[in-house]
C-alpha cells in the first residue's frame, strides 16, 4: 500500500513541533509557506502584477481571498502568467523540481485545513494520482 501526502497546518502554539512526514522518510513534513521557493507569492488584499505567458499586456487582479489566490498560484506555477515586476521578478519552480522535491512528502503551511490552500495544488501536482 502506498502513502497519500497530505497537507499539514503550521501553528505558532507552545510547544508545537512540526509533525514527522508520514511516507517514512523521517524528516519533518516539507514546509511550503511563502518564505521557501514553494510559497505562493499572491496576498490577500493585494494587486498581483502579472503577464499573460503568451506576451500580452499586464494586467493587475485583486486578490480578493483565499480561493482566488490558490487560482493565481496554479495559473503561476502552470506558467498560465508569470510575475512582471522586472528583471527581479521571482521564477515560479518547475513541475519537475516540485515533483522531484515534494513528491511523496507530507507539505506544511499556515492555511487552516478547511480553507482553500497552494500547498493542495502542490500536493495535486506531485501526487497525480490521488488528485
Amino acid at each position: 500500500m502506498t502513502y497519500t501526502p497530505k497537507r499539514v497546518q503550521r501553528r505558532r502554539a507552545k510547544d508545537w513541533r512540526m509533525p514527522l512526514c508520514g511516507c517514512g522518510c523521517g524528516k519533518p513534513a516539507r514546509y511550503v509557506g511563502r518564505p521557501t521557493r514553494w510559497g505562493n507569492p499572491a496576498i490577500i488584499g493585494q494587486r498581483m502584477p502579472y503577464q499573460l505567458h503568451s506576451g500580452g499586456g499586464k494586467a493587475r487582479p485583486y486578490i480578493w481571498d483565499a480561493a482566488q489566490a490558490v487560482e493565481w498560484y496554479t495559473d503561476w506555477i502552470t506558467g498560465v502568467v508569470r510575475l512582471a515586476n522586472g528583471k527581479n521578478a521571482r521564477q515560479a519552480p518547475t513541475v519537475e523540481d516540485i515533483r522531484a522535491t515534494l513528491g511523496g512528502h507530507d507539505l506544511a503551511c499556515w492555511c487552516p485545513p478547511d480553507q482553500p490552500c497552494h500547498a493542495d495544488v502542490l500536493l495535486a501536482l506531485t501526487n497525480p494520482e490521488t488528485a
